[in-house]
């Protein structure tokens, strides 16, 4: 569908729970907000080494976010150029973590926003 005023809703769910497969499934509205579905599975030929292909899906911003949004629910996650994603939040936790320890050793009441 290559309409002007579609919007594009990406979701992504597990095959079967547990499952490593991935299903992506696109809902396109028109300007009318009537639902369409992907009734067939993309159809892949060979190319030349120099053919330009065509994106699969074009979406805007808000779709892709939702897209991105649903792997992250299935707590798929970016690789970093270390492969340590998440590690900031991590060592944010433990400082608090530390300040607390610190806070009843020595009977410090911590401002409240570092409870």
């Amino acid at each position: 569908m290559d309409l002007p005023d579609t919007k594009v809703e990406l979701h992504a769910f597990r095959a079967y729970p547990f499952h490593k497969t991935i299903c992506i499934y696109a809902d396109v509205y028109d300007a009318q907000s009537k639902r369409h579905i992907a009734v067939h599975s993309p159809v892949f030929e060979e190319v030349g080494e120099y053919q330009e292909s065509k994106p699969l899906v074009t979406m805007s911003e808000e779709s892709a976010q939702l897209l991105f949004q649903s792997l992250w629910d299935m707590n798929l996650r970016p690789k970093s150029q270390d492969g340590n994603v998440g590690m900031l939040a991590a060592t944010q936790d433990h400082l608090a973590d530390m300040r607390r320890l610190v806070a009843k050793e020595l009977k410090v009441k911590l401002p409240d926003d570092m409870n």
